[in-house]
């Protein structure tokens, strides 16, 4: 989830992404749930509604948690990102 503020619902936030097992283009996937070795691989697809949903410069806050199968939430990591302005115009 990405959001401009603490104070920010999460209904409201910039970005947010729902991810399972199953592969779902333009929100992500968890490709390896770390079950075998502890280390888990989530990938977060970011569409381009979601990047322009940013302005280049701001800092958001960011956080990633996990439902756990008993509906615990666990958050793994929390941080802040700026987004940069694209540089890339034309693919």
């Amino acid at each position: 989830m990405v959001k401009t503020g603490y104070g920010v619902a999460d209904g409201s936030a910039t970005i947010s992404k729902n991810i399972t097992g199953t592969d779902s283009p333009g929100t992500g996937q968890i490709e390896d749930s770390g079950a075998t070795d502890g280390s888990a691989v989530l990938r977060f697809d970011f569409t381009n509604t979601n990047t322009t949903a940013v302005a280049a410069g701001t800092v958001y806050l960011f956080d990633i948690q996990v439902l756990l199968s008993d509906g615990q939430v666990l958050t793994l990591e929390t941080g802040t990102v700026t987004w940069r302005d694209q540089i890339v115009q034309d693919v």
